[in-house]
């Protein structure tokens, strides 16, 4: 039974330069931290992006906010949404308080799933072992491609 799996993430050296490393993380380890979102969660998304909409305008929803996906819960039951690489920095900047005032109607926390936790969901999502890794409907993130560079 396969228990570890690698990851790239980046850190930053002493001399503060970006670099890419390899790690091995634990799978359970991984489902502590990045629960599969149950029925409750979904339908709590539904509600926010039902909030969101008026709060940010019709296009810009459609522009920006559509194509986030509800990825996971972390242990704080916070809803952890996927955006698209191109535009999730920009995405999490500009829409916080949207995303705050938001889950405050529905009584929820909602944030942008960093790199490294994308990361994390792949590898859940791509490990061999069918007992170690959750259904492919169950990580509705992985619709559409993770790509891990981010837009300049």
């Amino acid at each position: 039974e396969l228990r570890n799996t690698a990851i790239v993430e980046e850190y930053l050296t002493d001399r503060g330069r970006k670099r890419q490393r390899s790690v091995v993380v634990e799978l359970d380890a991984i489902r502590e931290q990045l629960r599969t979102a149950n029925e409750g969660d979904l339908a709590d998304w539904e509600r926010i992006r039902v909030e969101l909409r008026p709060l940010v305008g019709e296009s810009t929803f459609e522009i920006w906010l559509a194509q986030l996906e509800l990825a996971a819960t972390d242990p704080s039951g916070c809803l952890v949404l996927a955006a698209p690489a191109s535009t999730r920095s920009w995405v999490a900047n500009r829409f916080a308080r949207a995303f705050g005032r938001a889950g405050v109607a529905v009584d929820r926390s909602v944030r942008l799933a960093d790199e490294r936790e994308l990361r994390l969901l792949e590898a859940l999502a791509t490990s061999p072992n069918p007992a170690a890794a959750p259904a492919a409907d169950a990580l509705p993130h992985l619709s559409h491609p993770i790509h891990h560079e981010e837009a300049v």
